[in-house]
């Protein structure tokens, strides 16, 4: 149910913000900032959409091995994000160390990645000038490392211990489901993966 139901919202609001964006160009300014807030409301149920489709289809999906170049689905998720709001005052630096190509589940990969990237733009810290975000990837023989850093916001230390709990939210600076680290959690576990964080409030 959960699936069709996110999948059949996802048309009418794709929809919604055409028809908002083809509308912003033919007002007058006044009006341009009602649009500006129905296209924020728009985006938000969008995604919160987006992450109950990849919770059912990330329990329901079978692994398909293959090669993934991560530097090049970093690039595509940056491109799909790049509408976030506050997303181009964000740096972004790509760090490889040994192969680019992995063997993974690129479905699955994406998730992981996805979530992760777009929560560094949606937790920055907007005081900082220099706002980043960093990905690091080191392959060898045995294992794939995969790390990501940046100087937002940061994590509260009372909240280490409820981080990956279903629909648990730490910050209210932007919208969010509380799904989203709940699903990375569940789908590294699923590619036989492991993942840890640091974080120091106010530091990233």
């Amino acid at each position: 149910f959960v699936y069709r139901a996110s999948h059949d919202l996802k048309a009418p609001l794709n929809s919604m913000l055409g028809l908002l964006e083809l509308l912003e160009t033919q007002v007058d300014d006044p009006s341009k900032a009602y649009i500006a807030l129905m296209e924020k409301s728009v985006v938000k149920l969008n995604t919160f959409i987006q992450n109950l489709g990849e919770f059912s289809r990330g329990a329901r999906w079978e692994l398909t091995m293959e090669e993934i170049d991560v530097k090049a689905m970093v690039e595509e998720i940056y491109e799909g994000l790049q509408y976030m709001e506050n997303n181009d005052r964000l740096s972004k630096e790509y760090i490889q160390s040994g192969d680019s190509l992995i063997l993974g589940d690129k479905f699955h990969m994406e998730i992981i990645l996805g979530n992760l990237l777009s929560n560094a733009i949606k937790y920055q810290d907007l005081k900082k000038d220099n706002a980043f975000v960093k990905v690091r990837v080191s392959t060898d023989a045995d294992k794939t490392i995969i790390e990501i850093s940046d100087n937002g916001i940061g994590i509260p230390d009372k909240f280490k211990d409820k981080m990956f709990g279903l629909f648990f939210r730490a910050s209210t600076q932007a919208f969010g489901s509380g799904l989203g680290l709940y699903i990375i959690r569940n789908t590294v576990r699923k590619l036989g993966g492991k993942i840890t964080y640091e974080s120091e409030e106010g530091v990233g």
